[in-house]
C-alpha cells in the first residue's frame, strides 16, 4: 500500500523533536563544538527516526517499495521541520535576535528532510505483520 501512514508520521515527529532537542541540550554549542558537529549528531538521530517511521509503516501496512515508506518519513520530517522553525522564530523574536537566517533554514531542512529520508531508505520493504501472521497460519 502506498499511502502515508499518519500514525507513524506523528510518532516520527514526536520522536524526532525529542531526539533533536536532547542532542541540542547535551552537545550544546560552544567554541569546542561547532554547529557542524551539532547538525551531524542531529542528522544521525533523525536518520534513526526515519528508520523507525519506516518500520512502523511496514509493520502496519506493509511496504512494497522503498518510496512507500519514504513518503511517510518525509511527511514526519517536514512536520518536524515546521515545528522547529516556528519555535526557533518565536525564541529569536522573544530574545530580540536576528530571526531565522537562510543558512539556519537550509541547515534545518537538510537535517530534518535528509535525515528522515536516509533512515527510511535504509529499511527494506516487506509485508505487513497481519499478512505474515495469516500466511504462517495457513
Amino acid at each position: 500500500m502506498d499511502q502515508i501512514d499518519l500514525r507513524a508520521a506523528a510518532a516520527g515527529v514526536v520522536a524526532g523533536m525529542l531526539g533533536y532537542l536532547v542532542v541540542a541540550v547535551l552537545l550544546g554549542t560552544s567554541e569546542a563544538r561547532p554547529l557542524l558537529v551539532l547538525a551531524g549528531a542531529q542528522l544521525g538521530v533523525l536518520a534513526l527516526v526515519g528508520a523507525l517511521v519506516a518500520l512502523l509503516q511496514r509493520r502496519r501496512f506493509g511496504t512494497y517499495t522503498r518510496t512507500a515508506a519514504l513518503r511517510t518519513a518525509l511527511t514526519a520530517g517536514g512536520a518536524g521541520l515546521v515545528v522547529v522553525l516556528v519555535l526557533g522564530a518565536g525564541a529569536s523574536a522573544a530574545a530580540d535576535g536576528p530571526g531565522l537566517t537562510p543558512a539556519v533554514i537550509l541547515v534545518n531542512a537538510a537535517v530534518w528532510l535528509g535525515g528522515t529520508g536516509v533512515g527510511a531508505v535504509l529499511v527494506r520493504p516487506g509485508e505487513a505483520r497481519a499478512l505474515r501472521t495469516v500466511r504462517a497460519a495457513q
